[in-house]
């Protein structure tokens, strides 16, 4: 009860801070005004850590179109960081507890993932960092994967393509745990035989 009192402020000055910068959106015109607009959304996150988002839809729908696969990575990046530091807010906001942290992330899963999942076959020099997204806040979430698992393992399946190396064995290896976490049985429901 005391955390959620300590969290009214601070998604209060958050999705006050979202609606300014929601209006700005539409004024970027090259691709570093972009890159500033979500270094401005990831500051306030950081100054605001409340997983509370009020308008989602266009938060996300915004992030889809900076991983745009026509902009440049360095874009692509600060969109990631953006993700990356929503994820941490759901996290430190469950304190730890695994099932709260499931329960929260996995009730905006579909959102998060349709932008993340297309910019994966062309994340380039990005793919790890896209890789420590998944590993760090998909897996832990287990069996509640399955549900967007056909396109968690699609979009791998796709990435590997044309891949060799290191960057092949990565891939493999994320794919292969997403199987150990969904269940075997599951992975093949969903066509994924590998």
């Amino acid at each position: 009860m005391e955390k959620n009192q300590k969290l009214i402020p601070l998604t209060s000055q958050l999705n006050k801070q979202f609606c300014h910068l929601f209006s700005l959106f539409e004024k970027n015109k090259t691709w570093t005004d972009i890159e500033k607009w979500l270094f401005k959304i990831e500051k306030a996150l950081k100054d605001y850590p409340s997983p509370f988002i009020t308008d989602k839809i266009t938060l996300y729908k915004r992030l889809a179109q900076c991983l745009n696969k026509e902009l440049p990575q360095s874009v692509h990046l600060a969109s990631l960081r953006v993700y990356q530091q929503i994820f941490k807010n759901i996290k430190n906001n469950c304190q730890g507890l695994l099932s709260d942290y499931k329960a929260v992330f996995c009730k905006d899963l579909g959102l998060f993932s349709i932008g993340l999942f297309p910019y994966c076959k062309y994340s380039g020099n990005n793919i790890e960092f896209f890789i420590n997204l998944i590993r760090e806040f998909y897996l832990p979430v287990q069996k509640e994967l399955v549900q967007c698992g056909r396109g968690l393992i699609s979009c791998f399946l796709m990435a590997i393509k044309g891949k060799k190396g290191k960057e092949k064995d990565q891939l493999e290896k994320v794919l292969f745990d997403i199987k150990m976490v969904i269940g075997r049985r599951q992975s093949f429901l969903l066509g994924f035989c590998g």
